[in-house]
């Protein structure tokens, strides 16, 4: 297959058109994450937004000035009907000739970290440490034949679509399951989960241990925010084992179940087993987790 080199800039044209709107509420303003996707609301919203940009279906929008600070193109496509308003600080654009690259397939092309740190690299090392437009256009790429480019098209949207459809799936049954936990909840009798349960204070004396994890909002164990060199005295949490914390500051509990190797943790988190797994599974335990604080 032969692959032709071409400069990105030769097939595209910047698009400047304000919408003339001054009163645009952040629900109506689109900005682009980090997986390349707009999104609403927007975070911020200025006092004037006539100046806002135009991005139109099947145009580009992309942050050029935030590629730094963010090690990613915050690009995305505007796959809609209907056109979608941006901040002044996006360059919006499009493509001039799809005889040669089909949009589908540069957004593809753009979309991967590998193309991430090539941006990030060529970054201009300003404050901002953004990108010029120029150097953005100077970009070469190798484009395979159009017929190509629109296989690679087909596949990857067939791809997205399996994993929206999965998605779905995932949400339908998390709502029958839930449906079902609260219809239990209802006819069964509560009891206190103390019965169930068993609290454990090892400590990580000989430091051998050395993964310090912490628990985020979603259950999950995370590699902490800040890292500890010294772990000598940490709460061990060992594999089929949970950790909790009620001192944060928001409304779920942070609770996880610990099914990878062992770990420890700050000393504000608690651990516990539960013995009799008979009467409790621990792989359902997280599920209704507001038990530790109602019993």
């Amino acid at each position: 297959m032969a692959l032709s080199k071409v400069r990105l800039g030769d097939y595209l044209k910047i698009y400047r058109e304000n919408c003339g709107i001054s009163n645009l509420t952040c629900w109506d303003v689109s900005g682009v994450n980090k997986d390349k996707e707009f999104f609403e609301p927007a975070k911020q919203v200025g006092e004037d937004t006539s100046n806002y940009k135009i991005v139109p279906p099947d145009y580009f929008a992309c942050n050029l000035m935030h590629i730094g600070r963010d090690v990613v193109l915050p690009i995305a496509l505007n796959r809609t009907r209907k056109p979608k308003y941006v901040s002044p600080a996006y360059t919006v654009f499009y493509l001039t000739n799809e005889e040669v690259i089909l949009k589908d397939f540069l957004f593809i092309y753009l979309n991967s970290s590998e193309k991430d740190r090539f941006f990030w690299f060529h970054c201009d090392g300003s404050v901002r440490d953004g990108m010029d437009w120029k150097v953005f256009c100077d970009m070469e790429i190798e484009l395979p034949p159009i017929e190509v480019q629109q296989k690679y098209v087909d596949i990857y949207q067939g791809m997205v679509n399996n994993q929206k459809a999965y998605e779905r799936g995932l949400e339908d049954l998390k709502l029958v399951c839930d449906g079902y936990i609260e219809d239990l909840r209802r006819k069964l009798p509560s009891e206190p989960i103390g019965q169930f349960i068993k609290p454990y204070d090892e400590r990580n004396i000989d430091g051998r241990i050395t993964l310090e994890q912490g628990i985020n909002i979603d259950k999950q164990f995370i590699t902490p925010q800040r890292s500890n060199s010294n772990l000598n005295g940490r709460r061990v949490v060992r594999k089929g084992q949970f950790a909790y914390c009620t001192q944060l500051n928001n409304e779920n509990v942070a609770i996880a179940y610990r099914e990878d190797e062992d770990c420890v943790v700050s000393s504000v988190y608690n651990v516990f087993e539960i013995e009799k797994k008979d009467k409790l599974l621990p792989s359902k335990f997280t599920t209704p987790a507001s038990a530790l604080t109602n019993n």
